[in-house]
């Protein structure tokens, strides 16, 4: 019997030595502790989706989610120490500054900025926020329809001359407008220097005197900073000089220069000298670079070859934007509703023109702004020529330009709006993560 109770005794020793040894085995290693460098993945593309508004009819990520196509124009913007400008070229729909001044006044409401941006020294329309008056012996160059061969073009498209020794011309700008400065883009070809005078016409003083002298490529010349004077005169003597345009505007912030041409399709802008269209849009500080064509060739598009041709030459122009003004971003406007005469019935191409231009926004990063879409869009209880918003060919009417200019100028707040959110989300996604 105490054998048994010994053995017994031994087998429970055994057993708990045998537990214990089991038990050191099992012991779990210390888990070593997390790199602070290493993050978990997070779906930015999701999260921009829930903070990004889309805007209907503008499309402004034309690839990616996490791509904005007006990244380098807000971007500058951001930059309160300059003058971002804003270059838009369109025809007849915006000559006189009659959209862009809408446009102009609701962007420099919210980012800042004065002024009426460009004013050339002679056209056909009048513009809505300033009188001209000028001697008679002044010439006008255009792109369009008076070209020049050598290609020195102001960045509008215009060169302006005068014949004999001397000339003159007066502005006079509407009360609403103010301004910080009075500058002028130049060449002058010849050997002798141009004197320049600028009077105040409201009281007859000399506002200053200056010599524009002999240049090889556009200049930049600050002519006064009086921005009390509403009404002023510029009186050249001596050998004209290539005027390239008169800006008036603020030493900050937001300008928009209106270059309309009426029956201009856009392609004159490809006549430009690559180095004097680089040259001023740098001077300017250009920071977007708007095209609102296409209106002017619906009328002859009848054939798919014809519809290739206007793609081919519309992706001519955006590569010569891209490769002179590559700091720029591009908006693309597309054509408006457009009636036919001889059938009474909108233009059957309408559609296929835009889809075009919105495959070229998108094939080469742009912003697109479809205003096709929005006039037709079916969700409306009256249409635009109801409204007495858009005449039947097409123009709009002084209401329309309003509305039109309004709503581009909030698509364009509300895009600035977006791309602070992506970079934002980009840049710290994490704080945008709801708890």
């Amino acid at each position: 019997m105490k054998y048994i109770l010994f053995v017994f005794v031994g087998l429970l020793f055994l057993g708990a030595c045998q537990q214990r040894h089991s038990t050191a085995e099992k012991t779990p290693e210390r888990t070593p502790p997390v790199d602070s460098t290493v993050t978990s993945t997070i779906d930015t593309v999701a999260l921009i989706g829930d903070y990004v508004l889309s805007t209907p009819f503008f499309q402004e990520r034309p690839q990616q989610a996490t791509q904005h196509a007006l990244t380098d124009f807000f971007a500058q913007l951001q930059d309160s120490s300059q003058t971002t400008h804003i270059l838009y070229y369109g025809d007849s729909q915006i000559e006189g500054d009659r959209i862009t001044s809408y446009i102009r006044t609701h962007l420099q409401e919210v980012w800042g900025g004065k002024g009426v941006g460009f004013l050339d020294f002679d056209d056909i329309a009048d513009n809505i926020n300033v009188v001209r008056r000028r001697s008679g012996n002044w010439r006008r160059d255009t792109f369009f329809n008076k070209p020049r061969k050598d290609g020195r073009y102001g960045i509008g498209g215009t060169t302006s001359t005068y014949t004999g020794d001397s000339a003159w011309v007066n502005f006079q700008l509407r009360n609403h407008f103010y301004y910080d400065q009075v500058y002028l883009l130049y060449q002058q070809p010849h050997n002798m220097a141009c004197t320049l005078t600028c009077y105040d016409l409201s009281n007859g003083e000399v506002l200053s005197r200056l010599v524009l002298p002999p240049s090889q490529s556009p200049t930049k010349k600050i002519l006064f900073n009086t921005p009390l004077t509403r009404r002023f005169q510029l009186v050249f003597e001596g050998p004209s000089p290539l005027l390239l345009g008169l800006w008036v505007d603020g030493q900050e912030q937001l300008q928009l220069d209106s270059f309309g041409m009426r029956g201009h399709a856009g392609y004159g802008l490809l006549t430009i000298q690559d180095d004097w269209l680089a040259e001023q849009a740098t001077l300017l500080g250009t920071g977007l670079v708007v095209l609102h064509y296409g209106a002017n060739e619906v009328p002859y598009i009848r054939t798919e070859a014809q519809l290739e041709n206007f793609e081919k030459r519309h992706q001519q122009l955006i590569d010569k934007i891209k490769a002179n003004i590559p700091q720029a971003s591009i908006l693309i406007v597309s054509i408006s509703e457009m009636g036919n005469f001889r059938t009474g019935l909108p233009y059957t191409n309408l559609s296929q023109i835009r889809d075009i231009q919105q495959k070229l926004a998108k094939k080469n990063s742009c912003a697109f702004w479809d205003v096709l879409g929005m006039i037709q869009d079916s969700t409306r209880t009256t249409s635009w020529r109801e409204e007495g918003l858009i005449a039947f060919d097409g123009h709009f009417t002084p209401k329309g330009h309003q509305k039109v200019g309004k709503t581009l100028a909030d698509a364009l707040l509300q895009a600035s709006k977006n791309y602070q959110h992506i970079e934002n989300i980009k840049k710290n996604p994490q704080k945008y993560i709801s708890p």
